[in-house]
């Protein structure tokens, strides 16, 4: 979870492109659509660029287009997020902020002419929608967090995405959760746990520890250890707290 976070920006990307996907139903076509552009465009600046560059308006409309879909969706996603985090202390003050690395979208085409010679000289274009990032930022400031705040907060971007999504086509997700007690405290497990089985139709948890499932889930949880090779179903534990 902490990836998302920690990772490269295309990480991030594809975790936006995906969730676009699911509520936006003309993002598959815009995608194809900039795709098809980016390749003629691209063919063109290796052949050397000649003659009028017939592809620049259509170029610079579809990636204007896709991030304007991409920034709308991380506004939802900001939002949602402000909701599902307000009960974790280390999330507090955070904020979700979408940089396109895109010049606002009337200048994308005077950009493309005046950096054609640039593009011809690399043999493809510069501005592309292999850029633009999302980034949490406090008082102002990129927030950087520890392995174990990066991993919450990861885990509760998810959660956001998951409540934009159902907010959006009514459908919960399947949540496949490995090992959530590393680097979190038991009470940020059972809170996120609780959190995680809510918002979705079904979890399944793997843990090399026993996971702490709250209780008021355990009349519907399975539990199965494996040890050796074999699987024997067992009693959720109880709850600690009481």
């Amino acid at each position: 979870m902490q990836l998302l976070l920690e990772g490269e920006p295309g990480l991030r990307r594809r975790f936006v492109d995906w969730n676009l996907f699911h509520v936006e139903h003309r993002f598959q076509s815009v995608r194809a659509r900039y795709r098809r552009v980016a390749a003629q465009r691209n063919a063109w600046l290796k052949g050397g660029g000649g003659g009028k560059p017939v592809w620049d308006l259509e170029y610079a409309s579809v990636l204007s287009e896709i991030a304007a879909l991409r920034a709308h969706l991380l506004g939802s996603l900001a939002r949602a997020f402000q909701q599902v985090a307000r009960n974790y202390p280390a999330a507090q003050g955070l904020s979700l902020e979408w940089r396109s690395g895109l010049p606002a979208a009337v200048d994308i085409p005077a950009w493309l002419d005046s950096h054609l010679d640039a593009d011809i000289a690399r043999g493809y274009s510069f501005l592309s929608s292999a850029r633009g990032d999302f980034h949490f930022f406090q008082d102002s400031m990129a927030w950087v967090g520890s392995r174990g705040e990066n991993k919450l907060v990861g885990i509760l971007l998810q959660l956001a995405a998951e409540q934009v999504v159902f907010e959006q086509i009514g459908e919960r997700a399947v949540w496949l959760i490995d090992d959530l007690g590393a680097e979190l405290d038991r009470a940020t497990q059972e809170k996120l746990l609780a959190q995680l089985i809510n918002a979705g139709d079904q979890a399944l948890v793997t843990s090399l520890d026993e996971p702490a499932i709250p209780t008021p889930q355990a009349r519907t949880t399975a539990v199965f250890h494996v040890e050796h090779g074999a699987v024997a179903q067992t009693d959720p534990a109880p709850d600690r707290s009481e």
